[in-house]
């Protein structure tokens, strides 16, 4: 939703490097001949530009005054950055630049642009950019950014009503039809199934609350096709368009990203492969080992430590009660740290065996869950459901060889 030199995305995944430009609020008097538009950017084919851009400008001829407002710059300088990023508790900044400087940026990445001018009485653009303008004085222009709540597409379309004053009115487009906020950004990151794969991960069940029409206005299409539809409240009452012209500031087609032939479901296929292959040895040969089991539940453990952090230690709400951990449970990693020792804590037998049922019933009741997961993890799970089975089957045989 950023420019590629100024914006960067959570879902982690998310990354560019920018800086956020002086801004000098002034006291501007526009002139009758002032517009007021929301810009929309295409999606790019870089990770930080999945999802578009919004922003908006203020264009005055009269008084040579031609200027985008955007909501989703940062300071790349501040401190402890990277560690405020994780936590959820980075400031992001509205920031004014040259309309001159934005849109030949879109064009050199081929990724076309829209502008909705917008229908509003001389002092209905006055009290916006005033708004605007207070908004970007420095000790006004930061904000705690939230990818699905308060964006830069949310921000324009907030203090869009803020200056109407609740005369605009959004239709409803959804015609008893919702998606989850995980749905509505599936069809953006499709594209690279790694990204897809690594939001579905650390996105937790908050994410497949069903959006409201409203709230579909954190992606900048959606935003878009809403502010088309809007209406407004004139001096005599009458309902009238909120856009009263839209036009193509940059025509351009953006050419499909590559495809990956190394995705999940392929790089997970081969591990189940391998597992099975394994598996089949060491029940010919009668003879186990555990270092397949210490890499398979190590990783899968620590990766679950890392989705309770997320879970606790960062103000993400969206990374909250993820279901994933109901797989990648944190205990793995000292259960299979402790498979290595030739006389194993009884507990750590037993521990596989209730695994081994979990995973059966998580495979089995897979499509209904609360939380979508990512379909590739379905390889993974089966996996980890043998090798558990294998791990009990093995304590089992250990209890029988045991003198009585």
């Amino acid at each position: 939703m950023r420019q590629k030199s100024r914006y960067l995305l959570l879902f982690p995944i998310l990354l560019l490097l920018a800086t956020v430009p002086n801004v000098n609020a002034q006291t501007l008097q526009l002139s009758p001949q002032a517009e007021v538009s929301l810009l929309t950017c295409a999606p790019g084919n870089e990770v930080y530009s999945y999802f578009g851009h919004c922003a908006l400008r203020i264009n005055d001829p009269a008084n040579n005054y031609d200027k985008v407002f955007n909501y989703g710059t940062f300071n790349f300088s501040e401190p402890n950055f990277y560690f405020k990023f994780i936590k959820g508790k980075l400031n992001y900044y509205l920031s004014v630049a040259p309309f001159s400087r934005f849109a030949p940026e879109y064009e050199s990445e081929n990724r076309w642009v829209y502008e909705q001018i917008l229908q509003l009485t001389p002092a209905q653009k006055q009290n916006l950019a005033d708004l605007l303008l207070t908004n970007a004085l420095p000790e006004n222009r930061a904000y705690l950014y939230d990818f699905f709540y308060d964006n830069c597409a949310t921000r324009p379309r907030d203090i869009i009503e803020k200056s109407l004053q609740g005369k605009v009115t959004f239709a409803d487009t959804l015609n008893g039809k919702t998606l989850s906020f995980r749905q509505l950004i599936d069809p953006y990151i499709k594209k690279n199934e790694w990204v897809d794969f690594g939001i579905d991960l650390i996105l937790g069940y908050p994410a497949d609350h069903k959006a409201t029409t409203y709230q579909y206005m954190f992606l900048p299409d959606y935003l878009m096709n809403a502010f088309a539809d809007a209406q407004i409240t004139d001096s005599l009452g009458k309902s009238i368009p909120l856009v009263k012209n839209t036009l193509q500031v940059v025509n351009a087609q953006l050419p499909p990203a590559p495809k990956n032939l190394f995705n999940p479901y392929l790089a997970f296929g081969l591990l189940l492969a391998m597992g099975l292959l394994v598996t089949l040895f060491q029940v010919k040969r009668k003879k186990f080992s555990a270092i397949f089991d210490l890499i398979l539940f190590g990783i899968t453990g620590l990766l679950g430590i890392i989705l309770l952090l997320l879970w606790f230690a960062t103000n993400h709400k969206e990374l909250a009660f993820n279901m994933n951990l109901i797989w990648a449970f944190p205990l793995h990693l000292p259960a299979a740290l402790l498979l290595l020792k030739s006389n194993a804590p009884k507990w750590v037998g037993v521990y596989f065996g209730i695994f081994s049922v979990v995973c059966i019933i998580l495979l089995v009741f897979w499509l209904w869950l609360p939380q979508q997961l990512h379909h590739s993890l379905i390889f993974l799970v089966s996996l980890m459901a043998l090798r558990s089975a294998l791990l009990y089957k093995a304590y089992l045989a250990s209890l029988k060889t045991i003198p009585a």
